[in-house]
């Protein structure tokens, strides 16, 4: 499924299943910037049925670009996650760095794809710990129904949609919109917003 957020922004996330019920989303992401752009790319990996879509392991690569699509000289970065034992281990060329997470967690990109599989309000509220952008914890947050409501959408037609507020600490407050069959339309965050613009049958 393919989001954009104007001309700026393009997240494309791909989701497959294993024989083993393994799950496996990858994530591309670009935003353009002045001169070039930042590119990240990341691969999660998951079971199936997990309600938050909560990866075991994944790794990530991000690089800028000039103008002409070369990568400008130390901007590119990899790094690994694992959660075991109740904590989290981020590794990268430099360093390892060992995180203690209670509870319920989940990547912010996985979100995109377990909101799609929540259902409606009896799923939640859900409280969890945020991994923002692969390699940040961020406590104390929240996903809770909003409510069922009509969105006016281009050419006058209405459609019904299904939105859940996602608030925590050290985020903006995230809303996403889904359509009656659980397709993930459109995503409002604080000054970023992005719109559904190609999906394919999700497994």
């Amino acid at each position: 499924m393919n989001w954009t957020a104007g001309d700026l922004i393009c997240l494309r996330l791909r989701r497959s299943v294993g024989d083993n019920r393994d799950v496996t989303l990858k994530v591309e992401y670009s935003k353009t910037l002045t001169g070039g752009s930042q590119q990240v790319t990341g691969e999660l990996h998951s079971r199936i049925g997990s309600t938050l879509s909560t990866p075991g392991q994944w790794t990530f690569e991000t690089k800028s670009l000039d103008a002409a699509g070369k990568v400008i000289p130390r901007t590119q970065m990899s790094r690994s996650a694992v959660f075991r034992d109740g904590a989290l281990t981020i590794k990268d060329a430099k360093e390892t760095k060992t995180i203690p997470i209670a509870g319920a967690y989940t990547v912010n990109w996985s979100l995109f794809d377990a909101i799609q599989r929540l259902g409606g309000e009896k799923a939640g509220p859900l409280e969890f710990t945020l991994i923002d952008h692969f390699d940040q914890p961020k406590g104390s947050q929240r996903l809770s129904f909003r409510g069922k409501m009509g969105v006016t959408v281009a050419g006058g037609g209405t459609i019904r949609t299904l939105a859940w507020d996602h608030l925590g600490d050290a985020n903006v407050p995230w809303v996403y919109w889904l359509d009656e069959r659980g397709r993930l339309l459109f995503i409002v965050a604080g000054l970023e917003a992005y719109v559904l613009e190609s999906s394919k049958q999700a497994q």
